[in-house]
């Protein structure tokens, strides 16, 4: 993680990992010293000590500039409210993916057509477009679902499932497994596709982590019977929350806005190939391919 993190924020190879750390404790409760430095050695971590209390809203005005400041102004509101008085413990973590294309988009070809969102309502999105492109893809018609990488300068892809089924991602998701997408990695050839349309957008995301690790069963890590005395006297985590914002855009990174021409589902030239047409909900992983590591796991089922 560290030399990964490292790594990800000299801005090596085009990309660039932006994982903002904070730890925020009660006053009334130091945490131990040997704790406090290893968070900041292994995960350059802001910790500092609060008043929940008394000082919530100037917390949250803390809190927010850090995170601004850290993610170069691409996560503007990470706390929308204070923190409960009662908070004891506070994790927070936020993170922002930016790279480059290794084939960029035309901002030329960026052309108006309709998404269908999960719900069955459409969506009025700009497509980045590409025609002829030689990718890595593979389709697997026994789980009717389309996997590309497309890959950023560097060491990083996105690794895109689009379900054959515009109702399909719901199925997908359910039936998908480790060793399935381990499977897609490992199946995929180089090969033509005829025409590639992508939606220009931006995802943005907000994870209440003690509620899903809850979820997954990890329910005795937030109580009061948890034992975290190799960090501190009463310690108890009270919130760890996530943030997130990946942009995919004509040059991976920041761009012009597109034609509002509209875009039709036929490739434009009549060369044999797949068709990966984005137009309805689908799943991505930003994966770093040297070290085998994901780095971001999304679906998206909104525009």
């Amino acid at each position: 993680y560290e030399q990964r993190t490292e790594r990800s924020q000299r801005g090596e190879n085009g990309i660039a990992v932006e994982v903002v750390n904070s730890v925020l404790y009660n006053e009334r409760n130091p945490l131990k010293r040997e704790f406090k430095n290893f968070i900041d050695d292994k995960y350059d971590a802001e910790i500092d000590d609060a008043n929940f209390e008394t000082d919530g809203e100037e917390i949250m005005r803390k809190v927010n500039n850090y995170m601004r400041q850290k993610t170069r102004g691409n996560i503007q509101r990470f706390l929308k409210n204070p923190l409960p008085s009662n908070t004891k413990f506070a994790l927070l973590n936020a993170l922002y993916f930016s790279g480059e294309w290794k084939r960029t988009f035309s901002s030329k070809q960026t052309q108006q057509g309709q998404f269908q969102n999960a719900d069955q309502t459409e969506s009025q999105v700009q497509y980045m477009q590409q025609q002829n492109a030689e990718y890595n893809h593979y389709v697997d018609n026994a789980k009717k679902v389309t996997v590309i990488e497309l890959p950023y300068q560097g060491d990083a892809s996105m690794i895109l499932m689009l379900p054959h089924s515009k109702n399909g991602l719901r199925s997908l998701i359910q039936q998908m497994s480790n060793s399935d997408v381990e499977n897609w990695l490992q199946s995929m050839s180089r090969g033509n596709i005829a025409s590639l349309k992508l939606p220009r957008m931006q995802c943005k995301s907000r994870v209440d982590l003690k509620q899903l690790l809850k979820n997954l069963g990890f329910k005795n890590v937030f109580g009061a019977e948890a034992d975290y005395s190799g960090i501190g006297d009463q310690v108890e985590i009270s919130a760890a929350i996530h943030k997130a914002r990946v942009a995919f855009e004509e040059d991976g990174t920041e761009a012009s806005a597109g034609t509002t021409a509209n875009a039709g589902d036929q490739p434009s030239s009549a060369t044999s190939g797949t068709n990966v047409l984005v137009k309805h909900p689908f799943c991505y992983i930003i994966r770093d391919q040297r070290n085998g590591i994901n780095l971001l796991v999304g679906c998206v089922t909104r525009m």
